[in-house]
């Protein structure tokens, strides 16, 4: 059986396209936890619906405390040999979980596959994953050189339950936005096999209206991807190299100083810096201050540049 988990918020447009999608599924032997994180709208109703045509369906409903919170008691209560996790606002193609499903053999943890962004008004893109079965470790080399971000959703994975169970794992609670990478990178880090397939039966509807995603929870991500790739013996140059970029766009886009000590606030951070003479004088410079801890400097610095920045554009 595959657990198919739905975190819901608010979702009273889409969620019926949603669980039309699921429950049209070639792969019959489903449970559908639909987890309700205190809407305000007609989900709950439209699902309660859903859940009286078709057994397969349940409703969990819980006070609002987020979607991290939300997809963990989606594992908490999962029965299914399998983890599938769909969002409320996306769908799926009829024969995705059968695809998945067929992917598994033995050894293989993971199942990843390609992903349809769609977006009103835009060209269809397709992300697909490099084809393969891949080790722990050969897998691990793959993220560090990807820049696309795909390897990171949520959505497009299938896990064997029992990997997630064995090793506790959960989403974190204390990301607001991120927590689906994190999620990701624990499971990749005890995973034996991954599985990557072209197939591309997940349905990603992207809003026009995108959330900013604080940048210590990009930078807190490459820190724990550069643990595995360190603990799996892998070259972590290009990790670092992300790191520093996170923490200097961070740093120039700081509103004022509290945001930078945010910053450099960040656990063990200085760990992942190094001073590295092909990266710019400007990044160099602020990498310094971070790892001396003067947020004043940065922050100065930055004003100044803008300054003289709104001075020379005067001038033209």
């Amino acid at each position: 059986m595959v657990s198919i988990i739905i975190p819901v918020y608010n979702l009273e447009s889409t969620i019926a396209g949603c669980l039309d999608s699921v429950l049209a599924q070639t792969w019959t032997n489903l449970e559908v936890l639909v987890i309700d994180d205190g809407s305000r709208d007609q989900s709950t109703s439209i699902i309660a619906e859903y859940a009286q045509i078709d057994k397969r369906v349940h409703l969990i409903s819980r006070m609002h405390s987020g979607v991290s919170s939300t997809r963990n008691t989606g594992i908490q209560n999962a029965d299914g040999e399998y983890l599938l996790f769909v969002d409320g606002d996306d769908q799926i193609a009829p024969d995705m979980v059968e695809k998945y499903v067929a992917a598994f053999t033995e050894k293989t943890d993971i199942v990843l596959g390609a992903i349809k962004i769609l977006e009103t008004g835009a060209p269809e893109i397709v992300m697909s994953p490099d084809q393969g079965i891949y080790s722990r470790n050969e897998f691990v080399k793959i993220m560090c050189n990807d820049t696309r971000g795909l390897y990171g959703f949520a959505a497009g994975k299938m896990y064997r339950r029992s990997l997630i169970n064995c090793h506790h794992l959960l989403f974190s609670v204390d990301m607001d936005a991120q927590e689906d990478l994190s999620f990701a990178l624990s499971a990749y880090a005890v995973a034996e096999q991954i599985h990557c397939i072209r197939y591309a039966g997940y349905f990603y509807f992207r809003a026009h209206t995108r959330r900013l995603v604080p940048p210590t929870f990009l930078i807190r991500n490459q820190m724990k991807l550069f643990d595995l790739a360190s603990t799996e013996g892998i070259n972590t140059d290009e990790v670092v190299s992300r790191i520093h970029q996170l923490v200097f766009v961070a740093a120039y886009h700081a509103k004022d100083l509290s945001k930078i000590n945010d910053l450099m606030r960040i656990p063990g951070l200085k760990k992942y810096l190094r001073i590295r003479n092909h990266e710019s004088w400007e990044k160099r410079f602020v990498i310094r201050q971070v790892l001396y801890e003067r947020g004043t400097v940065i922050s100065f610095y930055f004003r100044c540049r803008a300054f003289l920045k709104k001075v020379l554009a005067g001038r033209k």
